[in-house]
């Protein structure tokens, strides 16, 4: 789904004559830390009996690396979603938590290392994934309310460099 999203978001910036390129002229802090998360993820799968402590490890090192960024555009509302990510994947002990009939309605019928099933959003908290996001051409996904506020986030991100575009002119 962050794929698509941020798609959208760079034509919708193209759209509107903005660069989306832009974005890397933001003050970042610690970017190059920004991989080890993604490593986290990448052991995750790799050691199925430590995947939850890598997983959970990544998440936390992604919080804090968007708090050191929280300045810039599109920031906070990822970093809300991932708090929200991070409740339910620590309800879930290091995996999120996929309302079964929610996932099984869009044709997803096993989950891998990085999820669970739950019978009902409760047992989520309401924070799991428990609702399906589709897009026009053709692709579905059961999301979370985290990754809904991650989605905003990624759009304002590149949509803030229509802004940066209207302060120089």
């Amino acid at each position: 789904m962050f794929i698509d999203v941020t798609v959208i978001s760079i034509l919708l910036t193209l759209l509107c004559r903005g660069n989306p390129i832009s974005v890397i002229e933001y003050p970042y802090r610690f970017l190059y830390l920004f991989p080890v998360p993604l490593a986290f993820q990448l052991i995750s799968f790799l050691l199925p009996g430590a995947g939850s402590f890598f997983n959970i490890a990544s998440y936390l090192m992604v919080i804090a690396l968007m708090v050191s960024n929280f300045h810039i555009p599109g920031v906070p509302y990822m970093t809300i979603g991932t708090v929200s990510n991070t409740i339910a994947v620590l309800f879930g002990k290091g995996r999120m938590p996929v309302v079964r009939s929610v996932a099984e309605y869009i044709g997803i019928y096993s989950v891998d290392a990085k999820h669970v099933f739950v019978e009902t959003p409760k047992e989520a908290l309401f924070l799991g994934d428990i609702t399906i996001v589709y897009f026009p051409w053709g692709r579905s996904f059961v999301v979370s309310i985290g990754d809904l506020l991650i989605a905003l986030g990624l759009m304002v991100f590149f949509l803030s460099s229509l802004r940066q575009k209207n302060l120089v002119s």
